[in-house]
């Protein structure tokens, strides 16, 4: 297993711009959506069919900061992320902004 990557404050800063930029290219967006409109509100088919889509968007900025391109990585890279969230308000907001952008916002059923 390959040691997770730490990010100083201003890397973290600019690795989440760079991701969040990449989330709103227009062909980025359209996959996200076509891949959320087909998972619906299944919490298992977002694992399934978005989270890959989400990871292929993001991979080549987090290899930039040391990342591998897989699921292992994007979730090293939420990690070494979170670690700032506390002390970073606008880390903080964009951390909340990819989040918002990866998971659904599933009701619970009745």
């Amino acid at each position: 297993m390959a040691a997770v990557s730490r990010l100083n404050r201003e890397d973290a800063r600019t690795a989440l711009t760079e991701v969040v930029q990449a989330f709103m290219e227009p062909e980025n967006l359209a996959k996200m959506n076509a891949a959320r409109e087909q998972a619906g509100n299944d919490l298992l088919k977002m694992m399934q069919i978005v989270l890959p889509v989400a990871t292929q968007i993001q991979q080549t900025v987090i290899e930039k900061y040391g990342f591998a391109s897989d699921q292992q990585g994007s979730m090293q890279f939420a990690q070494a992320i979170q670690a700032h969230v506390q002390d970073d308000a606008e880390i903080a907001q964009m951390s909340s902004q990819l989040k918002a952008m990866f998971m659904p916002n599933v009701q619970p059923q009745q």
